[in-house]
């Protein structure tokens, strides 16, 4: 018997009239979507969330000493830490 599994990458959303594209890590051929993702490996800045171009970076490195819980409100794109 032979299963297939799909697995889907990303997910795509809208919030406020803004795109997004949520990811564990970066796909280029997104844009100009705004692309969510999660950072693989130690983040350069640890403890926020940051903002390049049409990526955000939400991995505060809470599994490293310094870093924190990062939380992004898509509605707002207000930021909370924890």
């Amino acid at each position: 018997m032979r299963v297939s599994a799909v697995i889907v990458a990303y997910e795509e959303i809208s919030v406020q009239g803004r795109r997004f594209v949520l990811v564990h890590a970066g796909l280029e051929h997104f844009s100009p979507t705004r692309l969510l993702f999660k950072r693989i490996g130690k983040p350069e800045l640890p403890d926020r969330i940051f903002h390049r171009s049409t990526m955000i970076g939400v991995d505060c490195g809470c599994a490293y000493p310094g870093g924190r819980l990062g939380c992004l409100c898509l509605d707002t794109m207000e930021e909370f830490y924890v």
